[in-house]
């Protein structure tokens, strides 16, 4: 009885180790659209979840993990698409739906991949996390959650 038990606690453990390594292999974000303006001190950055859970974005730093002055995540429809801009309050920004970072989830199927596949909704919600700096981005690192697990993202942004 007790070597059963044993079996089925190591069965467990190997498949607990098994599904983690397989998510943390193939972590779930999809980075699909890459904008800058001309001096480089904004971005954004479009993101999908290519995962078959929410993810959560956990915080977002720039060059040498540097925070950022501000960073929202867009949240707009794909005819609409997202916008560069270094005033998250004017008048055009705010049609674009910039929403703090820890008041949005990306739901799963929200990838590129996934919008080509299903194209007939246009309306589909996309994600762009945008960044503003006081000096020039290089590269923006995304920290998520993704069923419990966390992860960095690492942008190079081509000058």
């Amino acid at each position: 009885m007790k070597k059963k038990r044993w079996i089925f606690t190591l069965i467990i453990v190997i498949a607990a180790v098994g599904f983690y390594s397989f998510i943390k292999f193939n972590p779930p974000i999809e980075v699909n659209t890459l904008g800058m303006s001309q001096s480089h001190k904004s971005v954004v950055v479009g993101i999908g979840n290519t995962g078959f859970s929410k993810m959560e974005i956990l915080n977002v730093s720039v060059n040498n993990n540097e925070k950022p002055v501000e960073a929202k995540v867009q949240v707009s429809n794909h005819s609409r698409g997202l916008i560069i801009t270094e005033d998250f309050d004017s008048k055009e920004a705010r049609e674009f739906g910039f929403t703090n970072i820890k008041d949005v989830t990306i739901p799963a199927r929200t990838s590129f991949s996934d919008r080509e596949k299903d194209s007939d909704n246009k309306n589909d919600k996309i994600y762009g996390i945008s960044a503003l700096h006081n000096k020039a981005i290089h590269t923006v690192y995304i920290k998520y959650r993704y069923l419990g697990i966390s992860f960095e993202e690492k942008v190079s942004i081509d000058s």
